[in-house]
């Protein structure tokens, strides 16, 4: 084994100079265009929130940014925005240097990605090389698992591919196992820290291969008391850091529906096919390309490399095969067959029992029986440490349901972890664990390459089976020349964006059109722009892309989709918006005319202060009308009860598509118009016999914008003809739906409690884009 300290630092300066060339090549040409491109991978704009994110980050300590250390520039008004990414707390580390010299954050964002895609390699080399004392192969393990086939299908998202954190946390464990120094301890804490400020997916995917590797490298000798007390200090400092940057993400979790159902996380699982699977960007294994065309972004790339595999497999063999020549025949062929017969053993009894965690406790006592017994393992201690670590990796990677027997799903390792670890119910990709499986081929391949390189004496031999090795893993992991995508940059971005942000304020901005464009601002994409201008204007925004969307932000986009109607205008003025901004370009020609000359005509509430060809800047006008406040959710009368259903004879509405379904007990079936909600649309409940009804709740299970801000609720007795007992004319909401959906049911007070048998609910001025849906209806009398 080699100390990392004989390791010069003009070497490590040549190597790190090495991996950056590697990073630039396999991204090329995106180092030309560093200013003003992205690269254009699988969901490239989700780099345009990612740089948001990482701007925002370095503009709050600078005092220039949307807020607090919990605040990003989307979603306005909700309070720590942070929640709806990933923080990139450590990620911003790398980012701020450039950020701060550049002050271009196009060209910052862009060089923490080729500088992760180094420091990745460099990391994994230092690991690989204190593993397997081989410095030579490290430099291909590092290669192979920063630049893997699913690394460079995820380019887009940086938080998934800057992957550096990975080996150096391991890389200190390993030096903490050996040297029982506190710095190395320190060195375990900081980099997982900086993992959970880059990826959480990763941190927490990595805990139990953490685990794993702790209880393996640790047992080489007893303890000290004195080095246990500095690793609990350290871990308890570490922990209230950690603490403190996830805080937000489990708070929320009661305000906004951010869990995923076990069935939905267990759609995203991966599978053994996705090992043989590489994205249609990679440019020599065309054979092997495969994009998933299900819905929901399925990411299905887990191919480690034919290089890789090749070496695992003489890290695997050759000891095998040195094993039997000093033990002889029949010590060898009782070892395999004991290998052989615990390995059937563990997978009947996970069939048998639909559960991997039975087969793996049949494993753990196998094994230690054959150690009790004196049948040794043909592999060192390194070795199958390592070994063990990738079985693990693989089996986490298959997920909530690797397989179903007679229609009843085999429960993975994963799903213990879902089940009973705080914060896994809210992982969605599952099969995302390709990146720690890539990493295990990648670290067991060093493992081949040391015994093939230890083989050779001349230096020279060792550096062309390197290079060979190399060039081998970047053809067959060639993603160049990668298609880049053009953007906004320091030097082009609109003047409109500098009038605002030399116009200082807390209140947010609109961006028009955010979804509806015609080119630039459409769909998902034009979403996530929206998120990355935000950075040239300093303003929070009502806009705003994620994987999840707040309900409120949804409401937005489609009132700005029906500006200038009134009640577009008015959800802006509810969420106190001080500047529209209109990128006219990307309009229809017919409704940018229109747009700008009714905007112009409505002073009231729009003053036009800046124009540049079809970019304008609108400044809402101040408003003192009181209907415009956020309400507070209604309280259900005292000495009310809920009506029972059996007491409900019948349910109609505009749209008969199963209004019964609005009291059916059932928050997943429910009444809707199927269509956005139009001026009269009603439902109305017929009851057995007449009773005093204090109040309706209705529920939502996910669109809680999809109720009648504006409504007339009616009463009648039989045959009489319906009376108004309550009205709203016009839109309003309540703060629940914005910052706490997750709480939020709409309720209709009815003053007096009058008595009714018939009570009708109708729509006035439509919500804007949204249907009229009921999830759950209940009435409560007195």
């Amino acid at each position: 084994m080699l100390s990392p300290r004989s390791i010069s630092i003009g070497r490590q300066l040549l190597l790190l100079t090495l991996f950056c060339a590697l990073a630039c090549l396999m991204l090329w040409p995106l180092p030309k265009y560093l200013d003003s491109h992205v690269i254009k991978a699988i969901y490239y704009w989700d780099a345009y929130t990612n740089e948001m994110a990482l701007s925002a980050r370095v503009d709050n300590v600078l005092g220039t940014g949307p807020g607090g250390m919990y605040e990003s520039y989307f979603f306005a008004p909700i309070k720590n925005s942070i929640v709806f990414n990933e923080s990139l707390f450590g990620l911003a580390l790398v980012y701020a240097p450039f950020h701060l010299i550049t002050r271009d954050p196009l060209l910052s964002y862009n060089l923490t990605l080729l500088l992760s895609f180094a420091l990745s390699q460099y990391f994994t080399y230092l690991l690989v090389r204190r593993l397997t004392g081989n410095g030579y192969v490290g430099i291909v393990s590092g290669f192979a698992f920063a630049l893997s086939p699913y690394a460079t299908f995820e380019m887009g998202r940086i938080q998934l591919v800057a992957t550096q954190w990975i080996p150096l946390c391991f890389y200190f464990l390993h030096r903490a196992s050996c040297e029982r120094r506190l710095r190395d301890i320190v060195g375990v804490y900081a980099s997982y820290l900086l993992q959970i400020g880059t990826c959480l997916y990763y941190a927490l995917f990595m805990l139990p291969l953490l685990l794993l590797a702790a209880l393996a490298w640790f047992r080489s000798r007893p303890l000290t008391l004195g080095f246990v007390k500095q690793a609990l200090a350290a871990g308890i400092v570490a922990g209230l850091i950690a603490v403190a940057m996830v805080y937000p993400y489990f708070a929320a979790r009661k305000n906004f529906n951010l869990q995923r159902e076990e069935s939905f996380a267990s759609s995203f699982d991966g599978k053994l096919s996705f090992f043989a699977n590489v994205h249609d960007t990679n440019q020599t294994l065309t054979h092997m390309r495969h994009r998933s065309w299900e819905p929901g972004a399925h990411e299905e790339i887990a191919f480690p490399g034919f290089t890789i595999l090749t070496l695992c497999a003489v890290a695997l063999l050759l000891p095998l095969v040195r094993h039997l020549m000093h033990q002889g025949l029949r010590r060898f062929g009782l070892y395999l067959c004991l290998i052989t017969a615990t390995w059937a053993l563990a997978m009947l009894a996970t069939l048998l029992s639909h559960s991997m965690l039975v087969g793996l406790i049949v494993v753990l006592v196998a094994l230690g029986l054959m150690h009790w017994r004196g049948i040794l393992s043909p592999y060192p201690q390194a070795l199958r440490t390592q070994v063990w670590w990738l079985i693990l990796a693989i089996a986490l990677f298959l997920g909530i349901e690797p397989l179903v027997l007679k229609h009843e799903p085999v429960h993975g390792l994963y799903y213990y972890l879902y089940t009973y670890v705080p914060g896994m119910d809210g992982i969605r990709k599952v099969s995302r664990q390709a990146c720690l499986t890539t990493f295990g081929f990648a670290i067991l391949a060093g493992f081949g390459g040391q015994l093939l390189l230890d083989a050779l004496k001349p230096r020279w031999a060792k550096g062309a089976l390197t290079a060979a090795l190399l060039v081998l893993s970047v053809y067959e992991f060639r993603t160049f020349p990668h298609l880049v995508s053009p953007l906004w940059s320091n030097s082009t971005v609109p003047n409109a964006y500098r009038y605002i942000a030399k116009h200082k304020g807390n209140r947010p901005i609109a961006v028009l059109p955010s979804y509806f464009g015609m080119a630039r601002f459409r769909g998902h994409r034009g979403m996530a722009l929206t998120n990355y201008m935000a950075v040239f204007h300093r303003r929070r925004t009502v806009n705003g892309k994620s994987s999840f969307i707040p309900p409120i932000t949804h409401l937005v986009h489609q009132a700005l989709a029906v500006l200038p109607q009134p009640r577009g205008t008015r959800i802006l003025n509810m969420l106190n918006v001080e500047y529209l901004l209109v990128h006219g370009e990307d309009l229809p020609i017919h409704k940018r005319q229109f747009l700008i000359n009714t905007l112009d005509a409505n002073t009231a509430h729009f003053e036009h202060v800046f124009a540049e060809g079809n970019t304008h800047v609108y400044r809402l006008l101040p408003t003192h009308d009181p209907s415009l406040a956020l309400m507070p959710q209604l309280q259900i009368p005292k000495d009310s009860k809920k009506l029972p259903r059996k007491d409900i004879a019948q349910v109609t509405a505009s749209a008969n598509d199963h209004p019964e379904y609005a009291v059916d007990g059932d928050l997943h079936t429910g009444w809707t118009t199927k269509r956005y909600m139009h001026y009269g649309d009603y439902i109305e409940f017929h009851l057995t016999s007449p009773h005093r009804i204090s109040m309706i709740e209705l529920e939502n299970f996910n669109a809680v914008t999809d109720f009648p801000g504006a409504y007339r609720v009616d009463v009648a007795i039989g045959d009489a003809e319906l009376r108004v007992v309550a009205m709203r004319p016009r839109l309003r909401l309540f703060a629940d739906q914005v910052h706490h959906p997750s709480d939020f049911k709409f309720r209709i007070l009815f003053p007096g409690a009058p008595l009714a048998d018939r009570v009708r609910i109708t729509a006035l001025e439509p919500m804007p884009g949204r249907a009229f849906t009921i999830d759950e209806a209940t009435l409560w009398v007195k």
